[in-house]
Parts: structure tokens; sequence; C-alpha cells
């Protein structure tokens, strides 16, 4: 894990978390943060160290359903691909997209001061933020694993961007 930490701390920041004192104006709506370890030995990146936020205690106010296409658009597309000789056919797989997308609601996360590398705690001065029981709180700027409005947000931009080029 602080392979992982050294890795991002040297990245240009994203400002996707923040280090905050216990929130004030919605502390009844603040959820757990966890790493999440996985081992991938069929993909290029064979070690993967996520921080994900428990979306399963996220009180939204808006909708969070992320619009797919229907079943029947699903099978005229794969039908006329197969249909036609010598047809190609391409996906493209935008899984991570919603990463970094700006929220219009931020979260608050906290998480145990002894799940965070001592270097971290130290480099943010996070003993002078944490709790009386060890914990940190972290407030959510920008989509990350575990937000449940995360989709939907990234779908919106996603068809901005494409609608400016002409695509709907």
């Amino acid at each position: 894990m602080t392979c992982q930490w050294n890795r991002w701390k040297n990245q240009n920041p994203t400002n996707t978390i923040k280090f905050i004192d216990v929130p004030k104006d919605r502390p009844k709506y603040v959820t757990y943060g966890q790493f999440v370890c996985t081992v991938q030995p069929e993909k290029v990146k064979k070690n993967c160290t996520q921080f994900t936020v428990g979306g399963d205690r996220i009180n939204y106010p808006d909708e969070v359903v992320t619009p797919t296409a229907d079943i029947l658009v699903t099978k005229i597309l794969f039908n006329s691909v197969v249909s036609i000789k010598g047809a190609k056919f391409m996906t493209l797989d935008i899984s991570n997209f919603y990463l970094m997308t700006l929220v219009k609601w931020t979260e608050y996360i906290w998480i145990k001061l002894a799940d965070i590398p001592q270097e971290v705690i130290d480099e943010y001065k996070l003993w002078d933020k944490a709790t009386p029981d060890g914990s940190i709180h972290i407030v959510a700027n920008k989509g990350m694993y575990g937000l449940p409005q995360a989709g939907l947000l990234a779908n919106e931009l996603l068809k901005k961007r494409l609608n400016k080029k002409g695509y709907k």
C-alpha cells in the first residue's frame, strides 16, 4: 500500500479528495472509506489498490441511474454486424471515465489513521485533524470508486462532449 501512496503522491494532484476537520454541515451523512486490493493476472496492471467510498451508506438527493441502451437496440446492432459479410465491429471500454468527474454534491468519508501510511499522516499533518478515536475525515470533490452518482455524472459529461462533436 505504501507503494501506491508514493505513486499517488508524486503524480499531478487531482484534488479529488481533501483531508478535513469533522464536517459541520452534514455530520450524519459521513460514509466509510476502504482500500480494496486485487490481483488480476490477466491484466497488464496485475496488482491494483484502490480507495473506495462506501456507496451503500450515501444519501444522494437526486437520481443515480445511468441510462443504457435498450436490449432491442443492442440486438439490432449485433445482428447488423454479423449479417454483413466482412463487417468490422469495435467497442471501447471507458469504465474509468467517471473518475475525477466533478460532483454536484460533495460526499464525506471517514477512515482510520491506522490504515494510512505514516509518511502521508506526517505530510498532511493528519493528527491535527483526527478525531479522538483516531479517524480522519475526507471530502470527495470528484468522482471516485463507490460513489453511486459517479456513473450518471460521467454519462452526462460524455453526452455533452460527444454532442459538441455532432454525435447523438
